[in-house]
C-alpha cells in the first residue's frame, strides 16, 4: 500500500530497494576505502617547522652566536609567515628552529628564508654550508640492528648497502643510519718532523692539494678525432697519500707524506658510536612518510631482515626491533575488541525491550556509520588515520549512534502498538521524532567541532576523535532517517514477515509490561513530587553542582590535562658537563647499563621468574659527554610490573651522578602534564644565568619533581691567547698564531674526497698525544716569518675563562629554559607550577631586574590549548543555542535544554574519583560526548511536552506525560551508552589507560544524566512557564 504519507523518509519507506542501494554503495565504499586509510599507532603531530643547520668547526657558543646565528635571525625578522624562532648556539654549530604561522604557505615561507639566507653577508671562516629543511612528518615504522663479530669499517659499508637495497626493494622511503662515525683520512704530522723540514701543516695541506687532483686538461683536434687530455692523480686510499713528494732534499733524497706523518685511513676521533644489547652496532631506523601505511612498510623490512640474514657471515647478526606495527596491531586488536563487546551488549540490552528484528536493524545501522566514515577518512580535507585514538573516537560514538536509532525506532514501534502496522505509521513514528532527533544530532556535531578546530602539537588527538565522531553522526543521520525507516516497515513484507521469534516477543513484552509497571508505580509518583517541588528539586541539583565543584577545586579530584602515557620504550638521558673526560663519561655509562642489569636480576629473583623485562637494550654515544640508553621492554603480559615501577628501580639502583648536566629518567611516551617548563628572557647574560640558576635550585626543593634542566646551566674551560710584546715586535698577528693552533689542534681540511657514497674529509693535524694538554699547547712551535720556530709560550699567554655550553635565543632575545619533570606521587603537577609562578618568579625577577618570564616550552602549548578549547566552546554553545531555538521556535526552551549541560558533569566526576582516575583532556572529550547525548535526550523531552501542549493538556500534565512516553527512550539510551564503554572501562592493557578517562565521562555520566533528563528537565520547563504565567499575570495587572 501507497503510504499517504509524503516526504524523503516516506519515499524510502515506499521505496526499499533505494534504501538497501543506499546501504550497499555506502558498505562496498568503506570496504574498499581501507586499503587507502593510513594506519599508525598514535596520530602523528602536524609539522610546520623549517630547520637551519651550520656547522663552524672548533667555534665556541658565543663565536657561533656573534658569527652566524644573530646574522641569520636579521634575515628571519624580513620574512613574513613566522610565529616563533628558536636558535641554540652550540660549540662547533648553530641550529635555528622556525615555526611557521597558520594561514601561510610553509614552501613559500621556506623558499623565503632561502632567498633571504643566499643575500646573507658573509659568513666566518671555515663555516660549512647552510642547511635549510623543513621538517617533514616521519613515523618510526621499525629499526635492524647489525651486531655482532664485525669491524667499525665493515659494520658501515653493510649498512650503506643496506639502506641502499631497502629504499629499492621496499616502499620504505626515509632509512636513516645512526650509531656509525664518519669515514676519515687523518694525516698526524710529526711535529719534529715538520721543523726539521721547515714545515707547517698549511704546507702539507697546500702540497696535497695540489697533487692529489683529478683535472680535465682540454684537448687535441687530431686527424684521428678529439683527444681529451686529462690529469689523474686523485689519492683515495692511505697509500695514495702516504706515497705523495713532499719535497726533496738538496743531496736528492725524496721526502715523501709518510715519511713525516702517520696517515691514518678510518674514522673521526668523536662521532656517535653504538651498542646493541652490549655488543657495538650499527643501527638503520626505518620511517614511514606521509600517507604511507607503516605496516606495510615494517612488514617489508622484516622479511627483508630474514633473508638478508642468511647471506651474512656466521656471527654477524640482523636485529629487527622496535617494531611499532607489533604494538600498532595489539592496541588496535585491543580497541576493536572493545568496540565489537560493546556493540555485543548493547544489542542484548536493545533485545531485552525491543523485538529482535528491531534490533537487529538498529544494530546494522554501526556498520553503515562506521564504513561511511571509512570513505572520507583518507580523504585531503579529513586525513585521519586508523590509530588507537581514532578507534576510540569509534568506541567513544558507538552508543550515540545507537542513541538517534533507538530514538527513531522506540517512535515507530510506539505508532505501530497504537494504530497497528501499516507503512504510514512507520513514516509517522519516524517524523514524529525526526526534527528533534536531527536537531539534536547537528548540536553533538557543534558540540565536537572545537575539537577539529584546535591548533597545536597537541591537535593531533582532538583532530582524530572530532572528524570521526562528526563524520559518524552525519552518517547515522542518513541511516536512521532513510534506511532504518525502509527496513523496520519491511519487516512486515515479502520473507522478514515470515520469520517470526514468538518466544523473544512475549519475552520482550513482558520487560516491556514490567518496564511500564515499574514507571507508573516508582518514576511518575518521583516526577509528580519533583514537579509540584520544583524549585526544591533543582536547588538540590545545583547543590550537587556545586559539591562536585568543589570535589574539583579541594583536589578530591585531580586534575591533569595531559597525563603521562605508560610506554613500551624507556630512556635514559646523560649528559656530563663540558669537557669531562670521555674515559670519565664511559664509567659513567657502564654504571648505568649494569644497574640495568642488576634490576632485571632482582626482578626475577622477587618474582621467582625465568624471564626478565628486557628484550633489548640499545645505547647511542652521541659525544664524549653524553649517552642514550632506549630500553625496549618484554610485552606486558609477560612482566609484573609496569613501565613507571622499572624506571623508579633503574633510577634508584643509578642514584646521583655528581658530575651530570642532565640525568633524566623516561618511562612514558610524553611527559604531558607533568612537565614543568619555564623560560627566561633577557639581555644580560650574567642575569638571565643567575636567575636560572636559582630557579633551577628552587625547583630541587619540591618533592617528586626529577629530570631536572637549566639551559643556560655548565660551562667549559677555555682559554684566551693574548700577544705578548716579544709576539708584537716579530709583526706578529692573533690571527697568524690563531691560523697554526687552529691547524695543529682541530686540524686542517686539505680536501674532501668521494669515496663510493661516502664524502671523506682528508684533515692534516698533529698526532693526538701532541695535543692532550695545555703543556702540549704551550710547547707548540710556531714558525716565524725567516723560516725560524719558535715556542708558543714564548709569543702568547694565556688566559683562562670559562664559556657557556650552548645559548639559547627565543624569538631574537637570550632565552633560558628551566624544567622538571613531576613523577607519579605528585598528584597535582599544575599545583607547584602555580606556586611558582605567582610567588617565587615574582620575587626572582625583582631581584634581577633586566629578566623577564616568558610562558613558553610545554606548559605554553598545554595552556593555548586549554584557551583554545575554552574559546572554541563558547562558539559551540551560541551555535548549540541557534540549533535548539529553531525547531523550539522559542527563546527560553533552548536555555532549558542547555542550562541541564553542566549538571552533566557531575557523574564524570564522581566516576573519575570512583574509577581513582585524574581529569585530562580526554576526560573532557568525553564530557563533550556527553553534552551530546543530554542535548539530545532533552530536546526530545522538551518537544514530546510542547506536542502535549498543543493537544491541549495543562503544562503540568503534559510534563507527566512525555516524561511517561520517553522513559523507554531514555532509558534504552542511557544503558546502550553505558554498556557500550563498559569493556574499555575494564580495560586493563597498558595502552588503554589514556582512553579510559573519556569511558569514565560519558559511561558515568549518562547514568547521572538519566536523572537530568527525566526530572530537572520537565522542573526547568514548569519553572519557564512560571515566569511566563507570572509576566503575562504583571501585564494583565497593568493594563488593567
Amino acid at each position: 500500500m501507497v503510504p499517504q504519507e509524503k516526504g524523503v523518509i516516506a519515499w524510502f519507506v515506499d521505496n526499499p530497494v533505494a534504501a538497501n542501494l543506499l546501504m550497499a554503495f555506502i558498505l562496498i565504499m568503506g570496504w574498499l576505502s581501507v586499503d587507502n586509510i593510513r594506519k599508525e599507532l598514535i596520530p602523528a603531530k602536524s609539522s610546520d617547522i623549517v630547520t637551519i643547520t651550520v656547522d663552524y668547526p672548533s667555534a665556541s657558543p658565543l663565536e657561533v652566536e656573534e658569527g652566524i646565528t644573530l646574522k641569520i635571525e636579521d634575515v628571519l625578522k624580513n620574512v613574513q609567515g613566522i610565529k616563533k624562532v628558536n636558535a641554540v648556539s652550540n660549540h662547533g654549530n648553530a641550529r635555528v628552529q622556525v615555526e611557521v604561522d597558520d594561514g601561510f604557505d610553509i614552501d613559500r615561507v621556506v623558499d623565503d628564508i632561502k632567498i633571504g639566507l643566499d643575500a646573507m653577508p658573509r659568513l666566518p671562516e671555515h663555516t660549512e654550508k647552510l642547511k635549510v629543511k623543513r621538517a617533514l612528518f616521519s613515523g618510526l615504522a621499525i629499526q635492524v640492528q647489525i651486531s655482532g663479530n664485525i669491524s667499525e669499517a665493515d659494520a658501515k659499508t653493510l649498512a650503506a648497502e643496506m639502506r641502499a637495497e631497502l629504499l629499492a626493494e621496499t616502499d620504505a622511503k626515509k632509512i636513516s643510519v645512526w650509531g656509525d662515525r664518519p669515514f676519515e683520512i687523518a694525516i698526524e704530522a710529526d711535529p719534529a718532523q715538520l721543523e726539521k723540514y721547515n714545515l707547517t701543516i698549511n704546507d702539507l695541506s697546500r702540497k696535497i692539494r695540489a697533487e692529489s687532483v683529478n683535472l680535465p686538461s682540454g684537448g687535441i683536434n687530431s686527424a684521428k678525432g678529439f683527444i681529451i687530455l686529462r690529469v689523474e692523480g686523485q689519492s683515495y686510499r692511505q697509500q695514495d697519500f702516504e706515497n705523495i713528494v713532499i719535497l726533496t732534499t738538496e743531496e736528492g733524497s725524496v721526502i715523501r707524506l709518510g715519511d713525516i706523518a702517520n696517515v691514518r685511513d678510518g674514522f673521526v676521533e668523536w662521532g656517535a658510536k653504538g651498542y646493541f644489547d652490549g655488543r657495538y652496532s650499527v643501527g638503520l631506523a626505518v620511517f614511514s612518510v606521509g600517507d604511507q601505511d607503516i605496516s606495510d612498510v615494517a612488514r617489508q623490512v622484516q622479511q627483508f631482515v630474514k633473508d638478508k640474514q642468511k647471506a651474512l657471515p656466521e656471527g654477524v647478526y640482523l636485529t629487527d626491533w622496535a617494531d611499532v606495527t607489533y604494538y600498532l596491531d595489539i592496541s588496535l586488536t585491543m580497541m576493536l575488541e572493545n568496540m565489537l563487546w560493546g556493540a555485543l551488549l548493547v544489542f542484548l540490552i536493545l533485545a531485552l525491550f525491543l523485538d529482535l528484528k528491531t534490533t537487529f536493524w538498529v544494530i546494522a545501522g554501526l556498520p553503515v556509520c562506521f564504513l561511511g566514515t571509512f570513505i572520507l577518512m583518507p580523504t585531503a580535507w579529513v586525513d585521519v588515520s586508523l590509530n588507537l585514538v581514532s578507534i576510540f573516537g569509534f568506541i567513544l560514538v558507538l552508543g550515540i549512534i545507537v542513541d538517534d536509532a533507538i530514538i527513531v525506532a522506540e517512535s515507530i514501534d510506539g505508532e505501530i502498538r497504537q494504530q497497528g502496522f501499516s507503512q504510514d505509521a512507520v513514516v509517522k513514528g519516524a517524523k514524529r521524532v525526526a526534527l528533534p532527533v536531527t536537531f539534536g544530532v547537528l548540536t553533538t556535531v557543534v558540540a565536537f567541532t572545537p575539537m577539529v578546530l584546535v591548533d597545536g602539537p597537541w591537535q593531533a588527538a582532538p583532530h582524530a576523535i572530532g572528524f570521526i565522531v562528526i563524520l559518524c553522526l552525519l552518517f547515522s543521520l542518513v541511516e536512521s532517517k532513510l534506511i532504518l525507516p525502509a527496513h523496520l516497515a519491511s519487516m512486515q513484507q515479502g520473507i522478514f514477515r515470515a520469520v517470526k521469534f514468538r518466544w523473544h516477543d512475549n519475552f520482550q513484552k513482558r520487560n516491556n509490561e514490567k518496564l511500564m509497571a515499574w514507571v507508573k508505580r516508582f518514576y511518575v509518583p518521583v516526577l509528580r513530587v519533583s514537579t509540584r517541588h520544583r524549585y526544591t528539586t533543582v536547588a538540590g541539583f545545583i547543590g550537587l553542582l556545586l559539591l562536585t565543584l568543589g570535589l574539583i577545586f579541594g583536589g578530591v579530584a585531580k586534575y591533569v590535562l595531559l597525563p603521562a602515557e605508560p610506554s613500551d620504550f624507556l630512556k635514559v638521558n646523560l649528559t656530563m658537563g663540558e669537557g669531562t673526560p670521555e674515559e670519565t663519561t664511559q664509567q659513567y655509562r657502564d654504571h648505568i647499563y649494569n644497574s640495568l642489569v642488576d634490576v632485571e636480576k632482582n626482578y626475577m629473583e622477587e618474582f621467582g621468574t625465568d624471564i626478565g623485562f628486557i628484550r633489548h637494550v640499545f645505547s647511542f654515544n652521541k659525544g664524549e659527554t653524553d649517552g642514550l640508553f632506549t630500553l625496549e621492554l618484554n610485552k606486558p603480559s609477560e612482566r609484573k610490573i609496569d613501565s613507571f615501577e622499572i624506571i623508579e628501580r633503574w633510577r634508584d639502583k643509578v642514584g646521583e651522578i655528581p658530575q651530570a648536566n642532565m640525568l633524566e629518567f623516561l618511562a612514558a611516551t610524553d611527559g604531558g602534564s607533568r612537565k614543568m617548563n619555564f623560560m627566561l628572557a633577557s639581555r644580560n647574560n650574567e642575569q638571565l644565568s643567575a636567575a636560572a640558576e636559582e630557579l633551577y635550585n628552587e625547583m630541587k626543593n619540591y618533592q617528586g619533581l626529577r629530570n631536572f634542566s637549566n639551559s643556560a646551566q655548565g660551562s667549559r674551560d677555555s682559554f684566551i691567547m693574548h700577544l705578548k710584546p716579544k709576539a708584537k715586535s716579530m709583526g706578529l698577528t692573533l690571527a697568524d698564531i690563531s691560523r697554526q693552533v687552529r691547524q695543529a689542534f682541530y686540524g686542517d681540511e686539505a680536501q674532501r674526497i668521494q669515496r663510493e657514497e661516502h664524502e671523506i674529509r682528508v684533515m692534516v693535524k698533529y698526532p693526538k698525544d701532541n695535543r692532550r694538554s695545555i703543556a702540549d699547547l704551550e710547547e707548540m712551535m710556531v714558525r716565524l716569518p725567516g723560516e725560524r720556530f719558535i715556542s708558543l709560550s714564548e709569543l702568547v699567554y694565556l688566559q683562562p675563562k670559562k664559556v657557556e655550553s650552548n645559548l639559547t635565543r627565543v624569538n631574537y632575545e637570550s632565552a633560558a629554559y628551566v624544567g622538571a619533570l613531576a613523577d607519579r606521587a605528585v598528584e597535582s603537577p599544575g599545583k607547584i607550577s602555580s606556586e611558582l609562578k605567582k610567588t617565587f618568579i615574582p620575587a626572582l625577577l625583582k631581584k634581577y631586574p633586566e629578566v623577564q618570564y616568558r610562558p613558553g616550552g610545554a606548559g605554553l602549548e598545554q595552556d593555548t590549548l586549554e584557551q583554545d578549547l575554552k574559546a572554541f566552546f563558547g562558539i559551540a554553545c551560541m551555535l548549540v543555542f541557534i540549533l535548539l531555538a529553531i525547531p523550539l521556535k522559542s527563546y527560553f526552551q533552548p536555555l532549558i535544554i542547555m542550562s541541564v549541560i553542566p549538571f552533566g558533569v557531575i557523574g564524570a566526576v564522581i566516576g573519575h574519583i570512583v574509577m581513582g582516575y585524574p581529569i585530562s583532556m580526554m576526560s573532557l572529550f568525553g564530557i563533550i560526548a556527553l553534552t551530546g547525548v543530554v542535548v539530545n535526550d532533552s530536546l526530545v523531552m522538551v518537544d514530546f511536552i510542547n506536542q502535549a501542549r498543543r493537544s491541549g493538556q495543562n503544562t503540568m500534565d503534559a510534563a507527566i506525560e512525555a516524561g511517561t512516553l520517553r522513559f523507554r527512550a531514555i532509558f534504552l539510551t542511557t544503558a546502550t551508552t553505558f554498556v557500550g564503554v563498559i569493556p574499555m572501562l575494564l580495560e586493563n592493557a597498558q595502552r588503554a589507560e589514556t582512553m579510559v578517562p573519556m569511558a569514565i565521562s560519558l559511561g558515568f555520566g549518562i547514568v547521572f544524566a538519566t536523572g537530568i533528563t527525566l526530572l530537572l528537565v520537565p522542573c526547568l520547563y514548569l519553572i519557564v512557564d512560571d515566569g511566563h504565567r507570572l509576566a503575562k499575570s504583571i501585564a494583565a495587572k497593568a493594563e488593567g
